[in-house]
């Protein structure tokens, strides 16, 4: 009986996995057995969702990039929480704080994806942070003076930065900063007394936000030339706040107050001026959040804030309606409403970001690579699930080299003699509750020279299953080469050296949920893997009556490389 433990993670796409055993041999009883005792992530999968850093534990996404391949927001992390950056590939990767501070949240993003924007609170007060990947999280400091700020948007480059700054008198001001000025106040409304700013153009040349007059909240639109303007408020209303502006700055989206209670989305444009975009059926409220990079597409929530608020997209065509009914009207199955805010939209308006009911962030898209709507921490384990392709390959070379040829004394021919043999193994590769298996076949060639040396060769061809969630599975096929030579150092000491070549592919299918049903995205990739191992027999050491032992040492090392591969089909593949 040999027993083998390997810990293996599913994190990295390139795994090596080490083994030293230690294991025994009876004569002439021809038993053997292996037992393959593995560790891996499988992560439970729900909605398909972005996730978070830990489970359980809430997130939000707050902004996307151009094409919405980048979404960024907040996560729980521990006690804290910290602003990340979310790709399809890569998941959901924590972006840290600034030095000294316990919390961050990521804002804004810039048009590729490559800057973030936000707060981090460094001593426990806010300052605005701009992060890249070569530079990390950098502050952007503050107003003279002053000790506050946090950063709500960045421009198309990420060369500027928006958002609100305390000045050395307490007074918060929306400012605009660049690689070369710093930190600028852009003022207040005549008779104001604060501002902040919300979102700004591609160019960086038209900044909105919210400033005041009498203590009322106005919607501002800011330009070098023009300065501060005033946006007016909806008919009736008393207030009004922007929260974002189109690529050419031509289109400014938020809320305003229309005379009630509640507040009503609006979208503003100098020949229309501030237009009502209404409510979902039945909902008596409304925000708008973003704007899509034409002015086409406006999504934010809508509903009654006392009940249910469900996250929208407006065009002029549809008008505003749920996330989910927009999908719907797209020929995706949503069989459920679970969508609470929308915070973000992609250059063409297809995808949108924002929160869902269960405290999870989303991403929900109607494009030619594939449509639904996502739970981010769920398809994150979805993809996790994937990260088996490279332990299902060690285990099959382990497999063949400790099972099919785990026995290297029985193995042996006299001196100048060959032989030839056909060789096969079987082992099981469940993981909880998800079921696999592995098998290989081969055929062989040996030859002994005499003075204690002999050669194998063997060719063989390998198969591999294993379950993932929800009805997904990966299966491998590979062809094997693995030489040997046995030297007889002296008459009861045997050494062995075994190579082991794998060439194959691995054909994954990946279940996860899609707007509320089971979905699938599948990919195939190339295999390789390559195991030495060096064995020390020590033939027929000792004898119990008719049995004899046979003990031995075995050191092995298998590398697995598995290639990058796109998924094809369901609604997200990666």
């Amino acid at each position: 009986m040999q027993i083998m433990r390997n810990k293996i993670s599913t994190s990295s796409p390139n795994r090596r996995s080490g083994s030293c055993t230690f294991a025994f041999r009876l004569t002439p009883c021809f038993l053997a057995a292996q037992v393959l005792v593995a560790s891996s992530a499988f992560a439970q999968d729900g909605l398909s969702d972005l996730g978070g850093l830990q489970s359980p534990g809430y997130s939000g996404a707050f902004g996307a990039s151009s094409d919405g391949g980048v979404v960024v927001g907040i996560a729980q992390a521990g006690v804290n929480v910290r602003a990340f950056r979310w790709t399809s590939t890569g998941g959901m990767v924590n972006l840290g704080a600034l030095a000294g501070a316990d919390s961050s949240v990521a804002l804004g993003v810039n048009l590729d994806g490559t800057v973030v924007v936000g707060e981090s609170d460094p001593g426990g007060v806010k300052r605005a942070f701009r992060w890249t990947s070569n530079g990390g999280m950098v502050s952007l400091g503050t107003l003279p003076g002053g000790n506050f700020s946090t950063a709500s948007g960045v421009n198309a480059s990420g060369s500027i930065v928006v958002g609100q700054a305390r000045d050395a008198a307490g007074v918060d001001h929306a400012f605009r900063w660049d690689t070369t000025g710093g930190m600028v106040s852009l003022g207040f409304l005549p008779g104001g007394t604060y501002s902040t700013a919300a979102g700004v153009n591609a160019d960086g040349s038209v900044v909105v936000g919210t400033s005041d007059i009498a203590t009322l909240d106005r919607a501002f639109r800011w330009t070098s030339g023009g300065g501060m303007v005033n946006l007016g408020v909806l008919a009736g209303g008393g207030y009004s706040s922007a929260a974002g502006v189109n690529a050419d700055g031509s289109v400014v989206v938020g809320y305003s107050g229309n005379g009630t209670a509640f507040d009503r989305a609006f979208r503003w444009t100098s020949g229309s001026g501030m237009v009502d975009l209404g409510t979902v059926p039945g909902g008596t409220s409304s925000q708008a959040r973003a704007v899509n990079a034409s002015g086409g597409v406006v999504v934010g929530d809508s509903g009654d804030p006392a009940a249910i608020v469900r996250a929208f997209r407006w065009t002029q065509a549809t008008g505003l309606i749920t996330v989910e009914q927009w999908l719907r009207d797209n020929g995706v199955a949503v069989p459920v409403d679970v969508t609470n805010q929308a915070y973000g939209v992609s250059a063409d308006g297809n995808v949108v970001v924002g929160n869902l009911d269960n405290g999870h962030a989303f991403v929900a898209r109607v494009t030619p690579k594939g449509s639904g709507i996502m739970d981010v921490v769920n398809y994150q384990g979805s993809l996790a699930g994937t990260g088996n392709v490279t332990s299902l390959a060690l285990h099959g070379a382990e497999m063949v080299i400790h099972g099919a040829h785990g026995s290297p004394m029985r193995g042996r021919v006299a001196a100048g003699q060959s032989a030839f043999w056909a060789n096969g193994d079987v082992g099981d590769n469940g993981h909880d509750r998800f079921g696999g298996d592995l098998s290989s076949a081969e055929i062989g060639l040996s030859h002994s020279w005499g003075n204690g040396l002999q050669g194998n060769i063997a060719l063989g061809h390998q198969r591999e299953t294993q379950g993932l969630e929800l009805g997904g599975e990966t299966r491998m096929r590979g062809t094997y080469l693995m030489p040997e030579l046995i030297w007889q150092a002296t008459d009861s000491l045997y050494a062995t050296f075994s190579g082991y070549y794998q060439r194959g592919s691995a054909s994954v299918r990946r279940g996860y949920w899609n707007a509320g049903v089971t979905d699938y995205s599948r990919g195939d990739a190339g295999t390789e893997v390559i195991g030495l191992r060096a064995r020390l027999d020590w033939l027929d050491a000792w004898k119990l009556g008719e049995a004899n032992l046979t003990p031995y040492t075995s050191l092995t090392a298998t590398s697995a490389k598995v290639d990058g591969y796109t998924e094809t089909g369901g609604g997200f593949p990666a």
